[in-house]
């Protein structure tokens, strides 16, 4: 096909990608076998077929397209961003978008929830939104680690431990591909950080690098089967993730059983040879530049032709196979899919936010509080999203003053308009086209200064205070300590000068953390009688927020991530965001910029996060797991069972308060043979339905004996069980346990090669 066709063809597509025809269906293909389209195609089609049309000629809002070949009844196929939700830049006035997409709250909201049915109905939420724009692939979740607090991407990302943040992104998947779109679990792998990320080397051994970094990967396509797996642009020990054989060929495939299409992310890695031959199938966005150096490897032989038709077949296998859910989900009215997903975005933001402290009880609101005093930006206007190929570019955002409104608490009117004077007239992180958003911050406003005064005056007409503090993040950068993670001075002093007034006169003083990851707490949170996490939580964060401060819902929201005290405290913080390791510049982005190269070296091994805690002994703000609750929960009646295939830890989980509400059950183990209880780590969770008071309920968390082991390197055994007494810890948190028992398991009796 030559590009002319194919630049027809594509006007032609983008006029029809939102008429009113139902997506593609396999009754609708030609009927060709695929051996006999490989033996048909012409050398230039089977390489267009594994390269994407590029930027230019992609149909606008999608963000990858692949080639076409009509006489064989192959589609394109469509790629769409959607971490959050689909993302199309609606607000263009040359492009008349069909639906408006839900900005759901971002993956690190979702994990907090520890819900795993709740995930995949945001999943299936944005699934649907997905296919009233034909998308056939939605690239996300992201299943990297939030190995260091300060990766500009950690909001795109569900945690620093690898079994929740597989089982969340197993849950995310089946809820996407439920309804016929496909998923891409990305950035495979190690892309934990974003500072230089096309020319930063990540050195890490093999079992680290087995037992955390791949380990969310593994379970999610083994589990939920995705439709692609997107390569992350960094390179690992030397080579670039995309060109990496060992990575794609042997372990994705071949020990994992993975089948989908591998891509590339946007205009990574060097070589596109060294892609095709390392076993992507897909190269995006595609260029003719690609295209001409796969021809030229061809001709020259580094490129063989086996090693491309592998590539096309897999090409052919997803264009020409729809996912058997598609027709489970017929295109139906758009506003009642929009009604219900916003709801959804509601209910899902509030089981994801986190209540840290809650002194004297002072939560929920009592009914003597009608006027609310709101100190803080993001206050008025809220962030839901961070930057990049993760935001969404939403119809309207309830900002937190807005959700009070629509809760009928009335405000300040002078801090009303003090703040209407400070702020800008609109929100600048409302709109849907400032610079890209790649990297491209709008600029957050620092805090305004309040004087004794001024804060006097505004107490008396207010019944209680609330102080939003913000971090914005964003794809392309990582924060830095001094603006991300410590609290400024003027934020540090607006909290203590509100709060000792506040407090002065038996007034609650409460903070909201519109925050995408830690933050430094240590020297304030005493201050304060309430410390709630929305993070970025969706459009409909004004209105969740205001959902757990009245007890509408109870919270039941934990952390994903350890806060630590101190951020230097952290082993993953050496050499972050990367160490510059020569002058002379190197091409990255395909050659369209040039880049120093740097490394980090994980030198911390396996001491991440609440592993780094536990195993060092140090004091932590709040530890991984942590999540405080209106109410009070009791486990009784733990019991351990080995079975064929996993291992089963049940309890008895009992609401001893005086409100409904859920619980969090975390399950963690150790191989007491060989170490300490510190060594402990997450192995399994259950998320309890709402209990009323006094209501018990049974549960069980199953944990597969695959979550139990350990990569063996040393003996080139590969995965295996080890022989041991097992202890099993029932628990709130990393550190706040409940209950244990001790089981003997045999393990393996002798170590075999798998993956």
């Amino acid at each position: 096909m030559t590009m002319k066709t194919l630049r027809q063809l594509t006007i032609v597509t983008l006029l029809c990608v939102f008429c009113n025809n139902n997506a593609k269906t396999s009754s609708d293909l030609m009927s060709y076998d695929l051996k006999e389209i490989l033996s048909n195609l012409s050398v230039q089609e089977k390489i267009e077929l594994v390269t994407g049309v590029g930027y230019e000629y992609s149909p606008k809002g999608m963000t990858g397209y692949t080639t076409s070949i009509e006489r064989f009844g192959i589609p394109h196929m469509a790629l769409l961003d959607g971490p959050q939700g689909i993302r199309i830049d609606w607000s263009k006035k040359d492009f008349n978008y069909s639906i408006r997409p839900t900005a759901f709250p971002t993956a690190t909201v979702l994990a907090s929830s520890w819900d795993e049915n709740l995930v995949f109905k945001v999943g299936e939420g944005i699934g649907k939104e997905a296919r009233h724009i034909y998308a056939d692939i939605i690239l996300g979740p992201g299943i990297n680690l939030q190995r260091n607090p300060l990766g500009g991407r950690n909001f795109e990302y569900y945690s620093e431990d690898p079994i929740l943040t597989g089982r969340i992104g197993s849950s995310m998947v089946q809820g996407i591909q439920s309804v016929g779109v496909g998923a891409t679990l990305k950035h495979f792998v190690a892309n934990n950080s974003e500072t230089n990320r096309a020319a930063l080397n990540i050195i890490v051994d093999e079992k680290t690098l087995r037992e955390l970094y791949l380990r969310g990967f593994k379970i999610a396509v083994q589990d939920s089967q995705p439709r692609a797996v997107m390569t992350a642009y960094n390179l690992l020990n030397g080579v670039h993730t995309s060109q990496d054989s060992k990575l794609i060929t042997q372990i994705l495939k071949k020990e994992w059983g993975f089948d989908g299409i591998v891509m590339t992310d946007w205009k990574s890695g060097t070589d596109p040879a060294k892609q095709i031959s390392a076993g992507v199938n897909l190269i995006m966005p595609g260029s003719s530049n690609d295209r001409a150096s796969i021809k030229k490897s061809l001709q020259s032989g580094k490129l063989r032709m086996e090693q491309l038709d592998r590539s096309v077949k897999e090409v052919l296998r997803a264009a020409l196979n729809p996912l058997p859910t598609l027709s489970s989900y017929k295109l139906s009215n758009k506003e009642n899919l929009l009604k219900n997903n916003r709801s959804l975005a509601r209910v899902a933001a509030a089981n994801g936010m986190v209540l840290l402290r809650n002194k004297g009880k002072k939560l929920p609101l009592k009914g003597n509080i009608s006027e609310i005093a709101f100190f803080g930006n993001g206050s008025y206007h809220s962030l839901i999203s961070g930057l990049g190929s993760g935001r969404v570019c939403s119809t309207y955002r309830v900002n937190i003053i807005e959700g009070a409104s629509n809760f009928s608490y009335g405000q300040s009117k002078l801090l009303e308009e003090i703040m209407r004077n400070y702020l800008p007239k609109s929100n600048p992180h409302s709109v849907c086209d400032y610079g890209g958003g790649f990297g491209q911050d709008p600029e957050l406003i620092d805090e305004r200064n309040f004087s004794e005064k001024e804060i006097g005056l505004i107490e008396r007409q207010s019944d209680a205070a609330i102080i939003t503090l913000r971090r914005l993040p964003g794809e392309g950068k990582d924060l830095s300590e001094e603006d991300h993670f410590e609290v400024s001075q003027t934020e540090r002093s607006l909290v203590r000068s509100v709060s000792e007034i506040y407090r002065n006169k038996k007034k609650p003083v409460i903070v909201i953390l519109n925050v995408p990851a830690p933050i430094e707490t240590e020297s304030w949170a005493d201050f304060v009688d309430a410390i709630l996490v929305s993070w970025l939580g969706g459009q409909e964060m004004g209105n969740a927020v205001f959902d757990i401060l009245t007890g509408k819902q109870n919270p039941s929201g934990h952390l994903t991530a350890s806060w630590p005290k101190k951020y230097s405290e952290l082993q993953s913080a050496h050499g972050f965001p990367g160490i510059v390791t020569s002058e002379k510049l190197i091409p990255i982005f395909a050659g369209g910029d040039m880049a120093k190269p740097t490394k980090i070296e994980y030198l911390e091994q396996d001491a991440v996060g609440y592993r780094d805690i536990l195993q060092s002994q140090k004091s932590v703000a709040y530890p991984f797991g942590f999540g405080l609750h209106y109410t009070e929960f009791e486990l009784s009646n733990m019991n351990v069972k080995q079975r064929p295939h996993n291992v089963e830890v049940s309890m008895t989980i009992t609401n001893t308060g005086e409100v409904s509400g859920a619980d969090v059950i975390q399950v963690y183990s150790v191989n007491s043979d060989k170490d300490d209880v510190k060594y402990r780590e997450l192995k399994g969770f259950r998320k309890t339905d709402i209990l009323s008071p006094k209501q018990s309920a049974d549960v069980t968390v199953t944990i597969p004996y695959r979550e139990l082991e350990i990569f063996d390197n040393d003996n080139g055994c590969g995965w295996m069980l080890e022989q041991g007494s097992y202890q099993f810890f029932a628990a709130h948190s990393s550190q706040h346990i409940m209950s244990s028992q001790i089981i003997e398991l045999k393990g393996d009796h002798s170590c075999e090669k798998n993956g």
